[in-house]
């Protein structure tokens, strides 16, 4: 017999118009284990069971609880059914039915079937996504007695169901069917997402792949499917993940919903996200640690405080026409209302409904599923406005393109008919040249010749006459060599090409040029100085000759009245080099760039005849012949001019 203290009726199965499933609810008993120890013979002898209305729903509780509810076989009804039991988030719960024919009163007579998350499919008496528990009822009229005992971090909460096998198998399938249907689109989702993602490297992708995989992961555990994909879960795992799968799921929207609205929110929007990513993350983190009875709550409150803020927050950022702004915006109230009557029945404010879970993955399933196809709509979007800006891009490019192309045909023009007059002012500079050399050699002729006449006629023992008349015999040989270089220069400036004319020492190259000088221009005072050796330099030596000239004549220019100019060679590193040294009437603060420029003239060269040219020949020719040409300004004074020319190889013997 039964204590005293038990007045909840028997639940009477009987066969109406087919019916084959009964509700416990208002047949069941409760008592409270608030030490979580009392053993299975102890509960059968105490007398503090209270009946209930309606399911259990204790909310979050520190406490086990025992429940107690009796069977009695109708008429019409099969001796065996199927006890299910639900919701399935209590970690520990174990039902103990009474075997048929046995007493009531001794606890042999009961076998125990372990349930709840700590119990791995593989080890429960029916491996189903439901809590299936078989009942034997016995003959008509017999009655049957069953003791449940839960314990949980989670609410505690318990609906019973006694079904006949059609209506077990009818409610398996639907329910098996109903989560293949959910729990397989939703990991579509999460695959393709992360494919885009991986395409196209967008963050949002990753993001909502993480927050759609944290809803199947909490849908796969709430609704049992994990018996078939990890029969192996049990133990702490599914409870622990049961509780860190709300949180996580916070986490992941909030920087889904950053991503999102990072270029199209104000900072402290932004902030808000991120604050709400963090509470997210220390909601299950502070649950694990701290398994409280009043910290529980909490989370779960957290939990859902925390998505309305990021719904609201999504739906008034997003840039969406005004109509699916409002349709988004109704479906996730729609989704906070329902999250809220779940929680709140969690919390055991509300009486136990276990069609809201139905309602809640519902509603989650369409709140990814419309994410999912505004994402893909706006990256087809964002796809399209791409092709059109490369094709937009495309069509100004051509047409830059084209611009530029028909501006390079007018500057091309331009610069044929620029070399053309440059050619034809080349070839008016080399005739005018020519006729000049011409015009001048036949009085330079007559010129030399009336100096050798004189110059046989003089007295033989005048010792001065000879002196003048040769110099003046060289000098008149030096203007002759003077013109032929002018023809020289009108060459150089129509070719880059140098003739290689011959060899000669680089002491030879210096004393010559140095000696034609020291004839033009007697007042000049030259030191030289060779180390060269006997190294030998080659190539177009007129224009060799008309280089170092050119250096002589300037250094002669710029040198104040009686001031020196030195001459120095040497070979080095296969060159041979050879610098000239004079004090300038002015200082060179010019760049040594600009004084080797076609025309261009120094700042202290106004009161000395010239157009420009000399420098650029001098180094032209250095340029042609592999070498170089540069100018430095000393410390205390005067400038160097330098050239450096290649060596000839050495002949083999």
């Amino acid at each position: 017999m039964l204590s005293q203290t038990a007045a909840a009726s028997p639940l009477l199965l009987k066969s109406e118009e087919g019916q084959g499933s009964f509700s416990l609810d208002g047949h069941l008993e409760l008592l409270e284990d608030t030490s979580g120890k009392m053993g299975f013979r102890e509960v059968m002898e105490s007398k503090a069971f209270r009946e209930i209305q309606g399911s259990v729903n204790e909310g979050f509780s520190g406490s086990a609880f025992w429940v107690r509810f009796r069977v009695v076989r109708g008429e019409g009804v099969p001796a065996s059914a199927w006890l299910r039991l639900g919701p399935r988030t209590p970690d520990t719960l174990e039902a103990y039915v009474q075997q048929q024919g046995t007493s009531p009163l001794s606890a042999s007579s009961y076998k125990a079937f372990p349930l709840g998350l700590t119990m791995p499919p593989g080890k429960r008496a029916v491996p189903d996504p439901q809590l299936l528990v078989p009942l034997e009822l016995g003959p008509e009229g017999s009655e049957l007695l069953a003791y449940m005992r839960i314990a949980s971090r989670s609410p505690v909460q318990l609906r019973g169901t006694v079904l006949n096998r059609e209506e077990l198998m009818k409610q398996s399938r639907s329910h098996m069917f109903l989560q293949a249907f959910y729990l397989g689109v939703t990991a579509v989702i999460v695959l393709m997402s992360l494919l885009i993602f991986f395409a196209v490297r967008e963050w949002r992708f990753l993001f909502f792949s993480l927050y759609a995989a944290d809803l199947f992961l909490s849908y796969l555990i709430a609704r049992g499917m994990y018996v078939f994909l990890m029969p192996w879960l049990g133990d702490s795992a599914a409870p622990e993940l049961m509780e860190t799968t709300g949180g996580l799921g916070v986490v992941f929207f909030a920087l889904f919903a950053y991503e999102v609205l990072k270029d199209k929110c104000k900072p402290t929007t932004l902030r808000a996200l991120q604050v709400t990513a963090l509470a997210g993350l220390l909601d299950p983190t502070a649950s694990l640690l701290f398994n409280t009875t009043i910290l529980k709550p909490f989370g779960a409150y957290s939990a859902i405080a925390l998505l309305g803020v990021l719904f609201w927050i999504t739906v008034r950022q997003l840039p969406l026409h005004p109509f699916r702004k409002q349709v988004l915006l109704g479906l996730f109230g729609m989704n906070i209302l329902l999250y809220g009557e779940f929680f709140l029945q969690r919390l055991g404010l509300l009486p136990l409904d276990t069609a809201i879970q139905d309602l809640v993955q519902a509603g989650s399933f369409m709140h990814i599923l419309v994410i999912f196809g505004l994402l893909v709509e706006r990256f087809l979007h964002a796809e399209q406005e791409l092709k059109e800006s490369t094709h937009e891009s495309e069509v100004r490019a051509t047409a830059i393109a084209e611009k530029k192309t028909e501006e390079l045909r007018t500057y091309r023009d331009r610069l044929k008919q620029s070399l053309q007059s440059q050619h034809q002012s080349a070839e008016r500079v080399r005739r005018f040249f020519q006729m000049v050399s011409h015009e001048y050699r036949t009085p330079l002729a007559i010129i030399q010749g009336n100096i050798s006449i004189l110059s046989r006629r003089s007295h033989p023992g005048d010792t001065k006459k000879p002196i003048i008349f040769n110099a003046m015999h060289r000098a008149a040989g030096r203007l002759l060599g003077v013109m032929e270089q002018a023809v020289e220069r009108s060459r150089l400036l129509e070719t880059d090409d140098v003739q290689v004319i011959g060899r000669i020492r680089v002491s030879a190259y210096m004393f010559q040029q140095v000696e034609s000088a020291r004839a033009l221009w007697p007042k000049l005072h030259i030191i030289q100085e060779c180390l060269a050796g006997n190294e030998e330099i080659e190539g177009d030596l007129l224009l060799l000759q008309m280089a170092l000239f050119n250096l002589l004549d300037n250094a002669r220019k710029y040198s104040p009245e009686g001031s020196p100019v030195h001459v120095r060679c040497r070979a080095e590193e296969g060159f041979g080099i050879i610098e000239l040294h004079n004090n300038t009437a002015l200082p060179m603060d010019e760049d040594e760039g600009e004084l080797f420029m076609k025309f261009h003239r120094g700042n202290n060269s106004a009161a000395e005849p010239g157009k420009g040219i000399g420098l650029w020949l001098v180094r032209e020719v250095m340029r042609q012949h592999d070498g170089s040409a540069t100018l430095k300004s000393g410390k205390r004074g005067g400038v160097t001019a330098t050239i450096r020319i290649p060596l000839a190889q050495k002949e083999n013997p």
